[in-house]
């Protein structure tokens, strides 16, 4: 052995591993050689079986870690090494055992600022992060029966039920996350209705939690564009476009306690933002939305400038309990389901919420659906948030059911709006409306599975419900389309109001779920 090789395995009885650049330098101080010599003897000292590197694991600059061969390379090595290193990929890990051993794949693109499509060298995509750890068998990669994609942190249970654990823990992470995203759009309108932002902006699907916002090239929870400056005395000189307008990211985390990692992440996100301009940089006003939040992330976020505000100071101390009663009852089709929603419905209306929580509310109601739905159409899959695109346009349903049993693909849009609330005829390019629905985002489902699984038009279907009802500009539209092929073969009519759904549920024999629709929705008169 010669001496260097007895100096470095010197090294390696004092540490449990090290990073290339720090054996580098220690070569260098202590023999005198160039770093490109001490970069070859680390090689040769690794070809010749001496130590183990990380490869194909990278520490930034391409450094490796490297340490004999009495230890081995674990995780806690890894998080350790890459917290100074690699930033990125310490806040993924760090999320990981946070979650207990799982991300969605939107949370990870935010907890390492990816961009949406790599443009740039200098920033890694998630991907790129998580490969050499899945080839190095520390991560994995599970869809659930969905085609949401989670990375999980790899179980060895020693010939165990491996993937059932992990169904278990996706199953687990799929309602914490919903949690999350339930709140971003009535977040986004208590901003709006404050007057910080100049409209309601752009938000989470309650629907597909597993999904953001793209803006930039970077993922968000929810965002949008403000007007407010500060006073200047100027009043001809106001900003007219996104260029000049201040930006408005907005960061929700309900489900757990918002951390150092989910600050730094945000953080680094609106960095590549307001610098993606060649020429003056562009304004942000950061907004924090969280439940609980370490004393870390608070105190770094408050001397940042930005706006930390609890979920509590919005809309009271009752939200907790809230929240516990929300929990659990936006996923699982069994029999206490409908209770729980109820319950979650009847929190909201005992504490003056319903007009501030309506996005809630809707996503309650479409799972009070979805167990209708499931149970009338028992011999097919149901899938919630669905999305559909072409080249020209994108349309997202509620839920999209792919019967066997009639053959048949239902298109389902729900809108759990108050009694006397109103859905208005429209155009195929006004959202939210009759003939957005049925002239737009139904033809689109048609090109689709007619060219691409050889159906019939008959065979899509569609369903338009609402708890209120319709303008009188819509009947004799209402009346068409309940003549027209689209009639759902299991239900009364393709277009129904709040009392045709209770008078339907009594008759199939969903009384509760009638009696909490006719209550919470039918019943409830919105403030106008």
């Amino acid at each position: 052995m010669n001496e260097y090789n007895k100096f470095l395995h010197g090294l390696f009885i004092k540490s449990n591993g090290m990073l290339g650049g720090e054996i580098v330098n220690q070569l260098v101080y202590n023999f005198g050689v160039t770093k490109m010599n001490a970069r070859k003897i680390l090689q040769r000292a690794v070809e010749a079986g001496l130590f183990k590197s990380s490869a194909p694991l990278t520490f930034g600059k391409g450094q490796f870690l490297y340490y004999s061969f009495s230890n081995k390379l674990t995780l806690e090595k890894i998080i350790e090494a890459s917290e100074n290193t690699r930033p990125p990929l310490y806040r993924l890990l760090r999320l990981l055992i946070i979650n207990g051993g799982i991300s969605s794949y939107f949370e990870a693109l935010k907890i390492t600022a990816s961009p949406s499509v790599k443009n740039s060298s200098k920033i890694n995509h998630v991907k790129e992060i998580i490969s050499p750890l899945v080839d190095l068998g520390f991560l994995i990669e599970k869809m659930d029966e969905i085609g949401n994609l989670y990375i999980l942190l790899k179980i060895n249970s020693n010939g165990g039920d491996d993937e059932n654990l992990y169904m278990q823990l996706i199953k687990k992470h799929y309602n914490d996350i919903r949690i999350d995203a339930l709140f971003v759009a009535d977040i986004s309108r208590w901003i709006f209705d404050l007057g910080l932002s100049n409209f309601r902006g752009f938000y989470r699907s309650t629907s597909k939690p597993t999904f953001g916002v793209e803006h930039n090239n970077l993922f968000w929870d929810a965002y949008s564009y403000s007007n407010i400056r500060g006073f200047t005395g100027d009043f001809n000189n106001q900003p007219e476009n996104n260029e000049k307008q201040t930006f408005i990211p907005i960061d929700v985390v309900i489900s757990r306690e918002y951390s150092k990692i989910d600050l730094d992440a945000f953080l680094s996100r609106i960095n590549v933002h307001i610098n993606s301009t060649k020429t003056n940089k562009r304004k942000a006003l950061a907004v924090i939305v969280f439940v609980k939040i370490s004393k870390h992330a608070y105190s770094a976020a408050r001397k940042l400038g930005f706006l930390t505000i609890s979920l509590e100071k919005i809309y009271g101390n009752n939200i907790l309990k809230l929240i516990d009663s929300i929990s659990n009852s936006t996923i699982d089709i069994e029999e206490k389901q409908s209770e729980r929603i109820s319950k979650a419905l009847n929190e909201i209306n005992n504490n003056g919420l319903n007009d501030q929580l309506k996005a809630v509310r809707g996503a309650l109601f479409e799972a009070l659906m979805n167990i209708v739905l499931s149970k009338i159409y028992s011999s097919s899959i149901i899938i919630p948030g669905y999305i559909l695109k072409d080249s020209k346009i994108t349309r997202e349903y509620d839920l999209l059911i792919d019967s066997i049993r009639p053959e048949e693909i239902l298109l389902v849009e729900l809108k759990g709006y108050a009694g006397n609330s109103y859905i208005n005829l429209g155009d195929s390019q006004k959202k939210g409306t009759l003939k957005y629905f049925f002239k737009s985002s139904v033809p689109l489902a048609q090109r689709e599975y007619v060219s691409n699984r050889f159906l019939d038009n008959s065979n899509i279907k569609a369903l338009f419900i609402t708890t209120g009802d319709y303008h009188s500009e819509s009947k004799d539209f209402i009346n068409q389309m309940n003549k027209s092929k689209f009639k759902p073969s299991k239900l009364p009519s393709t277009i129904l109001n709040g009392n045709e759904l209770i008078d339907f549920l009594i008759k199939e024999g969903f009384k509760h779920e009638a009696k909490v629709i006719k209550k919470f929705y039918v019943d409830f008169k919105a403030e106008n």
